[in-house]
């Protein structure tokens, strides 16, 4: 992993976010065994998630989407950007299960929290069965009133200073 990492130059490190070059940072020092046991780890999850699709017959699994909703974005985050350790890992925090195991994953919003912002969901799917999240989350948005939220900025207009629409 070390050597791995020991490829890149500290100006090519400097133009890597603060996640990243914090996650590049905690692999670095991951010794083979420590890998060996992540792998054994992930296998059996998978395991797992084979025998509750295919020997218990459930087709999808439903779970919290993020633990956090949105944080709000303050104008210097459109200029400058944002990093949050805390923020990301809140919001990956039920992401790294299908990441893991490859089981495909669907994430939609369910509803709303106070202040507007949305809350989500999760599906995921045995492997190779994404026509069943598709067709549950398609089901599932037929419920939620879509709502913009109360403070809303559409990133893609502040690209470079070019107009972006999105269609809904």
């Amino acid at each position: 992993m070390s050597s791995e990492f020991g490829k890149f130059s500290a100006s090519e490190l400097r133009k890597l976010n603060g996640e990243t070059r914090m996650m590049l940072a905690s692999t670095s020092n991951t010794t083979s065994d420590e890998y060996i046991h992540a792998n054994r780890q992930r296998t059996r999850n998978m395991a797992w998630f084979r025998q509750l699709f295919n020997e218990r017959g459930v087709d999808v699994v439903l779970m919290a989407g993020t633990a956090n909703t949105a944080p709000k974005i303050k104008e210097s985050h459109l200029h400058y950007g944002f990093s949050s350790l805390k923020v990301l890992s809140e919001g990956m925090r039920f992401a790294f299960l299908a990441n893991l195991t490859g089981c495909p994953a669907l994430t939609l919003p369910v509803a709303y929290n106070s202040s507007g912002m949305p809350i989500a969901c999760q599906l995921m799917a045995s492997w190779w069965e994404e026509h069943k999240l598709f067709k549950i989350g398609s089901a599932i948005e037929t419920f939620v009133d879509k709502e913009k939220p109360r403070e809303y900025s559409n990133i893609l207009e502040n690209i470079n200073g070019v107009g972006a629409q999105i269609e809904d």
